[in-house]
């Protein structure tokens, strides 16, 4: 999914790959500006999904709770962290 995270002052571009396993398990990455963060303890209910991950914001690992869901070819959710949480949404890429 291309996706854009909805950071007050500075949207933030990014792409969202989430790859279902076996059972409700989710695995999968979202790529920002920040770098690449991999999904940990990513977990499927249906349509919507969450992971933590960590990401290096101005030199310093943060982690992020990721959680969302996904209806027809959009995706929408938030990004939890220690800064507060914003909202992020996007589409699929075909």
């Amino acid at each position: 999914y291309t996706i854009t995270i909805e950071i007050p002052g500075q949207p933030m571009p990014g792409t969202l790959v989430l790859t279902p396993q076996e059972g409700n398990v989710l695995s999968g990455s979202l790529e920002t500006a920040l770098g690449p963060a991999t999904a940990r303890d990513g977990k499927l209910t249906g349509n919507t999904f969450e992971f933590t991950s960590t990401v290096i914001l101005e030199g310093q690992e943060m982690v992020i709770f990721v959680r969302g869901s996904v209806t027809g070819n959009t995706v929408s959710g938030t990004v939890e962290s220690p800064q507060g949480t914003v909202p992020f949404s996007g589409t699929k890429i075909p």
